[in-house]
């Protein structure tokens, strides 16, 4: 049983609701995530780290790392070691300007009375890790020098579900068969699994290429004897793209295939003609232009070399076997997946080959992730992980529309390879939630990650950070699924790239949750574009709009006393506490914990203070705050009819800034100015104005529709919606501030809405086709005009409805050889007017003239197909040789109809299990290598005549085409390629619409036995291994045995025995690997043991 990975799989899962008497999970972090401090020199980053985070004697920081950022900014990140043991996940970041400290970040666990000295062995522990993952066999397997090593680390409560912090093996479990790489965490006490993650997360000269969904565009190579390869030197240290086509196997160590080979051109311009194939060459060419893509952005707009920054290699292998080369269950190569070191593209079953822009930017961003925060795939910050890595997709396709004149559809994934996996303008219409704890949530409160709930939702949970991204970048108004409404003023993407790169590369960590990253994105929105800016605004508004954490307030200025604090607690009253400090950070006003407090009440307190500055902070020592997980709590500090703060979604806490006036203010702020009118629908405006100023501060804006106040905003614009079409409309804006003083009005601006839009495009022209070959071709045609705009165009073939895309051009696949096809388009707008159809165009898809592999067995003296049978296919025969070639002989199938065919194997003498695979061309490409085209897989275990059962897909593609029976003793068949024993024959299928009267079938025999399902294998094998006394033989499926030996690695023979036998006391070899060697009728074959 192989174990099955999980890749761009979207899960739904209801939301679980707990009672107020469930037990909270152990919660280690006790440390608040962001503190601010008073320009402390930077020498002294340790002692303030200790000072702030509260260390004991046994905890020590030590320095990981230290970088510059592009705005002068220094960060320095601390490990934190608990009695010399590194604590997993467990780090905090310095960070400085100028030489002196402003702030820290990061999460310190909380780690008490933890013996650091395993009671249980490293092989133990390797035993019980080895143990958890499913696979034919281990790197360890095949060459003992890869035995994984343990790394000593301590995991803190939360991260194990326990009650306490537990000392831990930790271990790089990397299995063959399939293909996979596993940290796996064993008690060092208990030998108890804690916790494990995959860490594979399931995209010079000068040429032109055309590539496969982003045109022709120029792309680096370098010149090789007398031809180019997609080879580019001159990013880095290289962008390598490679063919996998050609790959037989992977590199156990390094996960890379083995026998990739290079794209080759002659002259530097690889066309279409050359490279739109029936291997698909021309996604090589898209991975190469996406992978270079990838890193200029990253490295023209953050500065980053490479996602290691420091140039390392971005090595692409296309069009991968991803089932055969890395051992996965069928369906996996509709997929894509950084594995650590390189990037895989699936060769595509259903659909095309995931190779481009966005998954290309997406899966090259999870190497970019694993060399900055790191954050663990599982949970929400397994979520995170995947929505920054579909967040750098949409920034790299937005890369190349400004660079190279593509067209790219940045809110959706994938839909130019046929199917959108997810939507970051609308992450519903995907089964994932545009709001934390909304629709589509998966609950990870009580989830166990593993791969069958794509541990606890990775893949479904990001739409909420995804969200937010495009709420960012575009603004956005309305109701979220928890009730809080928002309006948003969009900043632009390159702005929300910069501040998602450094939340990503500067503040967020291993464990961070989505309240961490609202925390940090606002500290960068401060760090990049200033405190209270229109930057921070959207970013705090933005998460508020998606369910995490309060809308942004306004500094209120000073207010009077006393003051307002209203809590209204969650089902923990007993973590919550709160503090007033003045500027001299000395405690003036405090309260709690609150264990005495019913869950879910409500507790109202007056604050009094004297004038002066204050900061107010709400603490949380679970480190959930008070919403929403466990409750919905909620606190509000207000003055009078003033809020100064209101929230409740925070991690461990949650700080605010006021002043207390010392007299009433009456001073009203002077009137906004500028007011305009922009962005004007039928049903939409936005308005904006250059703000007021006022003698304490500017508190918002109310909006006037007419002589209706329609509401109140803190920034200087407004989106007003909900209008009717061609209507006249009055707006203005007046001032106010904390003191509730109203400024005079603004100007007043006149505005009409768009009246209803009834004029269709024009009819779209020039429609022309390119790149035919039998099943697919590209049409074009020239972009029709409109009065407003023209939104998209919809494709008609034979008639019917193909497909609707928003650019002038498409593909268009699945069609049939030498078949004529009719096509036209028409244009259509956002009001939905559309045009009238284009001229017709038709197309005759070009002739099938296909050649096929070679396979063929070398050995047939032992066994041989002796019968073949379907339909009006009759065939008894002898050994061919190897191969025979009976495609003169053929009958008919027809669409979706179910069939049997019988055959049977040929013996000399003894009989064997045999495996048999049957293959039908099924679209007539010449190769038997597409999804559904092996149509029989089994096992025979004597001469008798056996059975196996088929349908006829209705896609397949009418006329004749090959179909191919291989028979292999010991060894899995293979469409192409020679083999030890056994034989292969070739016959024709015509695939037919409908039954053919007048070809009678060949009557079936009268009984034939069903296939088994597993292929089979020669039976030798010895057991127990590793062995410490006496090795047992298994040599079941050998009928002669005329000598069993074992020698050592290097060749020295240490036992013979002639003949047969079962058992051989080993007690006396030296501990180390031997081989044993059985010596048969059909020569000499080998299996390695391990003596202890």
């Amino acid at each position: 049983m192989r174990k099955q990975l999980l890749a761009m799989t979207l899960m739904g899962a209801s939301l679980l609701t707990y009672a107020q008497s469930e037990r909270k999970p152990a919660k280690d972090f006790k440390s608040p995530q962001l503190i601010s401090v008073q320009e402390v020199p930077n020498q002294n980053a340790k002692t303030l780290l200790r000072e702030k985070l509260q260390l004991q004697n046994a905890d020590d920081m030590q320095l990981m790392k230290s970088e510059m950022d592009q705005i002068g900014m220094k960060h320095e990140k601390y490990q934190h070691y608990y009695e010399g043991v590194k604590v997993f996940g467990s780090e905090y970041t310095v960070h400085s300007k100028s030489g002196k400290i402003s702030h820290l970040s990061g999460k310190l666990a909380k780690v008490e009375n933890v013996d650091v000295k395993p009671t249980l062995s490293e092989q133990a522990a390797l035993d019980k890790a080895s143990s958890k993952i499913t696979a034919e066999k281990f790197i360890w397997d095949e060459d003992f020098s890869k035995k994984p090593k343990a790394e000593l680390v301590i995991l803190d409560a939360a991260t194990t579900g326990k009650d306490e912090a537990r000392l831990t093996y930790k271990f790089e479990i990397i299995s063959l068969r399939p293909y996979q790489r596993y940290d796996v965490f064993v008690d060092a006490k208990s030998g108890e699994t804690l916790m494990m993650y995959s860490k594979i997360h399931f995209a010079d000269a000068v040429g032109s290429a055309a590539t496969r969904y982003s045109g022709t565009q120029t792309v680096h190579t370098d010149s090789y004897s007398g031809s180019y390869r997609l080879r580019d030197y001159s990013r880095g240290n290289g962008v390598v793209t490679w063919d996998a086509t050609t790959a037989t196997g992977v590199n156990n160590s390094t996960g890379v295939p083995i026998g990739s080979s290079d794209y080759t051109d002659n002259n530097n311009s690889w066309t279409a003609a050359e490279f739109d194939n029936a291997d698909k060459d021309d996604a090589g060419l898209e991975a190469h232009f996406g992978a270079a893509a990838t890193y200029d952005f990253f490295s023209t707009t953050f500065g980053r070399n490479s996602y290691n920054g420091s140039g390392a290699t971005i090595n692409s292998h296309v069009n991968t076997d991803i089932e055969d080369v890395y051992g996965y269950p069928s369906g996996y190569n509709d997929n894509a997946f950084w594995n650590g070191n390189v990037m895989v593209y699936g060769k595509g079953n259903s659909l095309d080959p995931l190779t481009t822009v966005d998954i290309t930017g997406h899966e090259i961003g999870h190497a970019f992730m694993e060399y900055t925060a790191g954050m663990i795939y599982q949970k929400e910050s397994g979520a995170m992980n995947e929505s920054f890595s579909d967040i750098w997709g949409t920034c790299v396709e937005n890369y190349t529309n400004v660079n190279y004149g593509t067209n790219k559809d940045l809110w959706n994934l994938g839909t130019e390879i046929g199917q959108t996996f997810r939507s970051m303008s609308n992450p519903n219409a995907h089964s994932q939630p545009d709001t934390y704890g909304g629709t589509y949530w998966v609950s990870v409160t009580s989830c166990s990650p593993n791969s069958s709930n794509d541990y606890c939702g990775v893949h479904t949970n990001s739409g909420v950070g995804n969200h937010w991204f495009y709420i960012l970048t575009v603004g956005k108004s309305g109701t979220n699924d928890i009730g809080s409404n928002y309006s948003v003023t969009g900043i632009g993407i390159d702005k929300a790239a910069a501040i998602s790169w450094r939340s990503q590369s500067v503040y967020l960590g291993a464990n961070s949750t989505y309240a961490d990253w609202r925390t940090f994105a606002i500290q960068s929105a401060k760090d990049l574009y200033g405190a209270d800016s229109p930057e921070e605004i959207a970013v705090t508004n933005a998460w508020y709009a998606v369910g995490v954490g309060a809308a942004y307030s306004a500094p209120v200025g000073c207010v009077a006393s006393p003051l307002s604090l209203s809590i209204t607690f969650d089902n923990y009253p007993e973590e919550t506490s709160w503090t007033v400090k003045n500027s001299g950070g000395t405690t003036v006003a405090s309260g709690g914990t609150y264990g005495s407090q019913p869950d879910g009440s409500t507790l109202n307190l007056d604050i009094n203070l004297t004038a002066g500055d204050y900061t107010f902070t709400i603490n949380d020592s679970y480190g959930d705050g008070i919403c929403c997980s466990y409750g919905s709590g909620s606190y509000t500090l207000s003055s009078g009819s003033t809020t100064i703060k209101t929230g409740g979604s925070f991690s461990s806490s949650e700080s605010t800034n006021f002043c207390i006036s010392s007299g009433a203010d009456t001073q009203a702020p002077t009137a906004p100015t500028g007011l305009a009118a922009s962005n004007v629908t039928q049903t939409t405006l936005t308005l904006t104005w250059t703000a007021s100023t006022d003698n304490v501060g500017v508190t918002g804006y109310n909006v006037f529709q007419g002589s209706t106040n329609i509401g109140t905003v803190t920034g200087t614009s407004a989106n007003i919606t909900s209008l009717s079409s061609g209507t006249s409309y009055s707006f203005h804006v007046t001032a106010v501030d904390a003191a509730a003083n109203e400024s005079a009005s603004s100007n007043t601006v006149n505005v009409t809405t768009q009246s209803p839009d009834t004029t269709a495009p024009s009819v779209p022209t020039g429609l022309a086709a390119s790149g035919v070959t039998q099943t697919s071709l590209t049409l074009s045609w020239s972009a029709s005009s409109d009065n407003v705009g023209v939104t998209g165009y919809d494709v008609y073939r034979d008639g019917s409805l193909y497909t609707s895309v928003s650019g002038t051009s498409t593909s268009v696949t699945g069609l049939t050889a030498s078949t004529t096809y009719a096509f036209r388009v028409r244009a259509k707008d956002a009001a939905g007017n559309n045009s009238a159809q284009s001229t017709a165009l038709n197309v005759t898809t070009a002739a099938n003239n296909v050649t096929y592999c070679t396979a063929k067995g070398n050995n047939t003296n032992y066994e041989w197909i002796d019968l073949i049978q379907l339909g009006s296919i009759n065939n008894s025969s002898a050994a061919n040789g190897g191969y025979g070639n009976f495609t003169s002989q053929s009958t008919t199938l027809v669409l979706n109809s179910s069939n049997t065919i019988y055959f049977s194997a040929g013996f000399a003498s003894s009989t064997y299990s045999e495996n048999w695979r049957v293959w039908i061309d099924y679209n007539q490409d010449g190769d038997f290598s597409d999804s559904g085209e092996q149509v029989v897989t089994g096992t025979s275990s004597n001469g008798n005549t056996y059975s196996a059962s088929f349908t006829v897909p209705g896609g397949a593609a009418l006329g004749s085409t090959r179909m191919r029976v291989a028979m292999v003793w010991n060894a899995t068949p293979a469409s192409c390629g020679t083999f030890s024993y056994g034989e292969v024959e070739d016959y024709t299928v015509n695939i037919s619409a409908t039954s053919i009267n007048g070809i009678a079938a060949a009557s079936s025999p009268s009984f034939a036995e069903s296939l088994d399902h597993e292929l089979s294998e020669a039976s030798f094998g010895v057991y127990p291994n590793p062995v410490g006394a006496v090795l047992n033989f298994n040599t079941g499926d050998f009928k002669v045995i005329s000598g069993l030996r074992i020698i050592d690695l290097g060749g020295k023979e240490m036992r013979r025995l002639s003949g047969n036998a079962n058992a051989l006391n080993v007690s006396d070899l030296h501990p180390g690997l031997y081989i044993l060697e059985v010596e048969s009728e059909r020569g000499k074959f080998q299996t390695k043991f391990l003596k202890r």
